[in-house]
């Protein structure tokens, strides 16, 4: 069976039923997939690092905590010489379009400073559902992509 990591998007957590959503809000999802729980792959010349960064609390917009940046961190810094490292969040952490900058992941610029200094090489998201590729050295730069300019929070 081919390697299967998966993390859930702000649509695996109920809108509406408040009750399963404050209790139990992955309770579909598990059923599904498993665990709602960050995950890893490896393989001789690949490390993901898939980060759960929905929240219960937040039904749109996700965030990235700080055990989950530095725990993040430490493994990519652990990596082997030569594998191509990569991280993946639902929410994205660079955008090129203005409108979607609240769509953010909450912690990105923190996040993506720290795993930068880790090594990585690639930090991927969804949720906006526009097909991009951002190269981000540092948070808090703009940096171009084939489709634009991507935009920052301004802080």
């Amino acid at each position: 069976m081919p390697a299967r990591l998966v993390i859930p998007g702000n649509h695996d957590i109920p809108l509406y039923a408040v009750t399963t959503r404050l209790l139990h809000p992955y309770r579909r999802y598990e059923r599904a997939f498993g665990p709602a729980e960050d995950g890893e792959f490896e393989s001789d010349d690949l490390l993901v690092i898939a980060l759960n960064t929905t929240r219960r609390y937040r039904h749109k917009n996700g965030e990235v905590s700080d055990p989950q940046i530095e725990r993040t961190a430490q493994r990519l810094a652990r990596a082997r010489p030569g594998q191509v490292r990569l991280v993946a969040v639902h929410q994205p952490v660079a955008v090129t379009k203005t409108a979607d900058l609240s769509n953010l992941l909450r912690g990105h610029a923190k996040a993506v400073r720290r795993w930068s200094e880790a090594g990585v090489d690639a930090v991927v998201g969804g949720h906006i559902h526009l097909p991009m590729c951002c190269r981000c050295m540092s948070a808090g730069r703009t940096c171009r992509t084939r489709s634009g300019r991507c935009r920052r929070a301004r802080r």
